[in-house]
């Protein structure tokens, strides 16, 4: 299958499965799995995001871990994201996708290599930690920026994906986090 055949398997697996409660209960698994990684501390800088519906959502780590820990969110930014610091939910606006990104002055910006974590939304992963995103290239172009960063990618895992197609400019996470559990890819 293609990029494209497995995104629409994808979004029809979506529309079937991903009713309110499923989602809750999900994203819950997900986010107490977070928590359970050693690279997950309050050492560190990490690069969360604000969940579409289809993506696993993550709103109760920034409630939970931003008063003592450098957590950061992106901003769409042409065709690029960049990170800003997440100080509350005041410092939000709705932006790209409808999704709340940071207001944040552009010099605010968090150099990508700066990143020490880095969780990653995507519809699936392969076996190999590679990612099917959305086709817009968005975390294609960052990721190669933030060299230093644990990748853990972050999915409901709706179909078991072995090995996805995969381009030159693919980066694979170095773990992923689904309801099913985490899996080590290198």
């Amino acid at each position: 299958m293609t990029k494209q055949e497995i995104r629409k398997e994808l979004r029809r697996r979506a529309k079937e499965e991903l009713n309110a409660e499923h989602v809750q209960w999900a994203s819950q698994v997900v986010v107490d799995l977070i928590e359970t990684l050693p690279e997950f501390s309050e050492e560190r800088r990490v690069g969360l995001y604000h969940a579409l519906p289809d993506e696993p959502n993550l709103a109760s780590l920034l409630d939970r871990y931003s008063s003592r820990m450098a957590l950061y969110l992106p901003r769409v930014e042409g065709d690029d994201i960049a990170y800003y610091r997440y100080r509350g939910p005041e410092d939000l606006r709705i932006g790209a996708f409808g999704i709340e990104e940071p207001k944040a002055d552009p010099s605010e910006a968090l150099p990508p290599e700066k990143l020490d974590l880095i969780l990653v939304p995507a519809t699936a992963f392969d076996d190999n930690g590679f990612r099917l995103g959305r086709g817009k290239g968005f975390y294609d172009r960052f990721l190669p920026k933030a060299p230093n960063a644990c990748r853990v990618g972050v999915t409901y895992a709706l179909m078991d994906t072995p090995q996805l197609p995969t381009d030159p400019w693919d980066t694979a996470m170095d773990v992923v986090v689904s309801p099913h559990g985490v899996r080590r890819c290198k």
